[in-house]
């Protein structure tokens, strides 16, 4: 991660993944030979944004045992949420 700000690196930190990150404080170099390119938007669904939180959310409990306490009702939203998306259920 190129020069984060101190909110970055401090939310980072108390969500206890800052050390899964390189960071790197300086001028920001592209790599030699490196092109721009340019990104299609996509407009991704109401479930598709859902499943991605309900992932984030879990991935960040597995990480941090300390997470499990700060994200379980929200986890547990989304997955209710979720359910409710799909049809039959």
């Amino acid at each position: 991660m190129f020069n984060p700000n101190g909110r970055i690196s401090e939310l980072l930190e108390n969500l206890g993944v800052l050390h899964l990150f390189k960071v790197t404080e300086g001028p920001v170099k592209a790599p030699e030979g490196a092109a721009a390119k340019d990104v299609q938007s996509q407009n991704a669904s109401r479930e598709e944004v859902t499943r991605t939180c309900l992932e984030a959310h879990k991935t960040l409990m597995d990480i941090n045992p300390d997470n499990v306490a700060r994200f379980k009702d929200v986890a547990a939203f989304l997955a209710d949420d979720l359910k409710k998306m799909k049809p039959g259920q």
